[in-house]
């Protein structure tokens, strides 16, 4: 099985411009959105469900705190 055959070096540049693309549309005051902003492109993008099915926000609020490397600041 797999996801088709083995990229050659061609397929790190596209992946580099890709990801500098994602991390440009972050917003890098609070990093830890793109987590969840990746847990909601998944379900979108695969057959987990139509538009705005739901996702498992616990779990995607301990990615981002993981991610975060602990809560993040509260300012309001």
């Amino acid at each position: 099985a797999g996801h088709g055959p083995v990229g050659g070096e061609a397929l790190f540049e596209v992946t580099e411009r890709y990801l500098r693309w994602v991390w440009e549309l972050a917003d890098l005051l609070d990093a830890e959105r793109l987590v969840g902003n990746l847990h909601r492109a998944y379900v979108e993008l695969t057959d987990s469900g139509p538009l705005g099915t739901p996702i498992d926000l616990l779990d995607s609020f301990r990615e981002m705190v993981e991610f975060h490397g602990g809560l993040p600041d509260c300012h309001a």
